[in-house]
C-alpha cells in the first residue's frame, strides 16, 4: 500500500508540474501577442512617441469602427422594423374553411332578378378572406333550369343550387 501512496504522490507532482508550466508558456505567448517585447531594452523618446502616435491612430480607428458598427445596427433595427410592418400587412391566406352566406338551395321565378349574397372565407387565423373567393357561374333567369353557382378558393368550395321555375 505505500508504494501505491508514493505512486500517487509522485503523479500529483506531474500534474501540478504540467500546469505549472503550461500557465507560464501561455503567459509568454499573450506578452508577446501585445506587442510587447520580451527583451528589457530601455525605451528611447523615439520609441515612445511612435508608440503614442500608434496608439492614437488605434483610437481614432475605434471610433471609426463603433460609428460604422453604430451604422449598421441603426440600419439592421430598420430592416427588422420594415420587416414586421410587412409581416403585420401581410395577410395570411392559408384557407381554414368556406361557407355559404343564405341557403344552399334556391328558387326563383322565371325573369325575376336574383342577388346572389355570397360566401365567406376564413384563414387558419380566423380572418375574413372572403375577397379572395373566385366565383363562377351559368345562371340565366329568363330560362327555367337548374343552375349551380360555384365559389372557390384554393382547394376548397361551396355550391349553392338555384332553380328557375
Amino acid at each position: 500500500m505505500a508504494r501505491r501512496r508514493k505512486s500517487k504522490s509522485n503523479a500529483f507532482v506531474v500534474i501540478v508540474f504540467v500546469l505549472f508550466m503550461s500557465f507560464i508558456l501561455y503567459t509568454l505567448y499573450n506578452f508577446d501577442n501585445k506587442g510587447n517585447n520580451s527583451d528589457s531594452a530601455p525605451k528611447t523618446n523615439a520609441s515612445t512617441k511612435s508608440e503614442k502616435n500608434k496608439s492614437s491612430n488605434v483610437k481614432s480607428q475605434s471610433k471609426e469602427e463603433k460609428e460604422v458598427k453604430e451604422n449598421k445596427e441603426e440600419k439592421t433595427s430598420e430592416s427588422k422594423e420594415e420587416k414586421k410592418e410587412t409581416k403585420s400587412t401581410k395577410k395570411n391566406t392559408t384557407v381554414s374553411r368556406i361557407e355559404l352566406v343564405g341557403e344552399e338551395n334556391v328558387t326563383i321565378k322565371q325573369g325575376e332578378k336574383y342577388k346572389d349574397p355570397g360566401a365567406k372565407a376564413y384563414n387558419t387565423d380566423n380572418e375574413d378572406i372572403s375577397e379572395l373567393i373566385e366565383t363562377s357561374n351559368n345562371l340565366d333567369t329568363s330560362k327555367k333550369g337548374d343552375y349551380a353557382i360555384t365559389y372557390s378558393i384554393g382547394k376548397y368550395e361551396v355550391i349553392r343550387f338555384i332553380t328557375v321555375e
